[in-house]
């Protein structure tokens, strides 16, 4: 077993980020608006501090989201290039 492993997985150009129902539900509270620029700002965090990853998946309690929070968590989200 090589000692890589739990390393590789962390370089990938995409990943997923598991968070709760509680998440989904802040965000419906938080409207389309607010919700972008929390989601977005998640996802800058996410590339400015892992640079290689530039798609962040949102999982609702590990499964793609079925709907009803106010933005589109079904798709990978990912910034514009500079």
């Amino acid at each position: 077993r090589s000692t890589l492993f739990p390393y590789t997985t962390l370089f990938r150009s995409s990943t997923d980020l598991d968070c709760s129902r509680g998440f989904a539900a802040a965000l419906s509270k938080l409207g389309q608006r607010n919700s972008q620029f929390l989601v977005t700002g998640i996802v800058r965090t996410m590339q400015d501090n892992f640079p290689p990853i530039v798609k962040v998946r949102f999982l609702i309690d590990g499964a793609v989201s079925s709907g009803g929070a106010p933005i589109d968590l079904t798709v990978p989200w990912q910034l514009p290039r500079a």
